[in-house]
């Protein structure tokens, strides 16, 4: 069997019937995130669009996925910036690569860029962690993440692993990816070096008690995380996608709580369901009272 099937338009269940693919197509001014699915995010802003971590496979891993991504390949709008957070096999998808609109340039881990190149895949520039690449107007800067497990191609030495922030200097926005990560001290650090308005964390179920041990982070640790990070707004992902202990309502519901339980304000928490486009009509950094700038 193909474990890297395409999930075609016919196979995508459940796609919501608010989709904004005609705004996602010809948006250039409006700063929006939309959620794919899993990692894969199509983020808006100084007028380029960015996709992270594509991933439209069937299965991820072993796992087959129990959602399809809720944006087709043929829905996307020509891509400026791909994010690759590292290189495991399923974050490698290249057949993805070459379906991609327009002419991409790959932003990736430190030790990547040459296997781009071998596979025809020249706009390609290779980061290592703290340093940063401008594309005018935007500047991405790659910092650590980490993964408990090793599942990359590559061992530490030839391949990092990491997140992205990517500021935007004319409205001071700063949108953190943290790619596929579990918890870690490190992003206090990220927090005190960037002032973080959007933190995009994944979160996972706290059971069975070895998932602490992996790259799939609790909700509880993705919160803590998020408080680290000092970032304005919290959108989790990777939930969803997979099949784990608990099903995604369950997810939701204690997230929630362990929000309330920390005293975090509710318009800080935003839950995106998978296909949903969230548009940012002014700076995070001066949302206006209870966070009115949310869409």
């Amino acid at each position: 069997m193909n474990h890297h099937l395409q999930w075609t338009q016919e196979s995508i269940p459940n796609v919501p019937d608010d989709k904004q693919i005609q705004f996602l197509q010809s948006n250039r001014k409006t700063t929006s995130i939309t959620w794919v699915g899993h990692s894969t995010f199509l983020i808006q802003t100084g007028g380029l669009n960015i996709l992270t971590d594509p991933i439209w496979t069937s299965f991820m891993g072993l796992k087959r996925r129990i959602s399809a991504p809720e944006i087709h390949l043929d829905e996307l709008p020509a891509i400026d910036v791909v994010l690759l957070s590292h290189g495991q096999h399923l974050w490698l998808h290249f057949h993805t690569f070459h379906r991609i609109k327009g002419d991409p340039l790959y932003l990736v881990p430190n030790g990547l860029q040459e296997v781009f190149i071998g596979k025809g895949f020249n706009h390609v520039k290779e980061v290592s962690w703290w340093n940063h690449f401008v594309k005018i107007p935007l500047q991405f800067t790659f910092v650590p993440s980490h993964r408990g497990t090793r599942k990359s191609l590559f061992d530490e030495k030839k391949c990092s692993t990491g997140g992205w922030i990517c500021h935007n200097p004319k409205t001071k926005e700063h949108i953190y990816f943290a790619g596929d990560t579990g918890y870690f001290p490190g992003f206090t650090e990220i927090g005190r070096k960037y002032a973080i308005d959007i933190a995009i964390i994944p979160i996972g179920p706290s059971k069975p008690q070895w998932f602490r041990k992996t790259d799939v982070m609790p909700l509880e640790d993705a919160v803590q995380a998020f408080i680290d990070v000092q970032a304005k707004q919290f959108i989790p992902m990777q939930n969803g996608t997979v099949a784990f202990s608990e099903s995604e309502q369950e997810l939701w519901t204690r997230l929630r709580d362990e929000w309330r339980k920390r005293g975090l304000l509710d318009h800080t928490l935003r839950l995106l369901r998978q296909g949903e486009t969230w548009k940012i009509e002014s700076s995070p950094s001066n949302p206006g009272p209870g966070g009115g700038y949310l869409q």
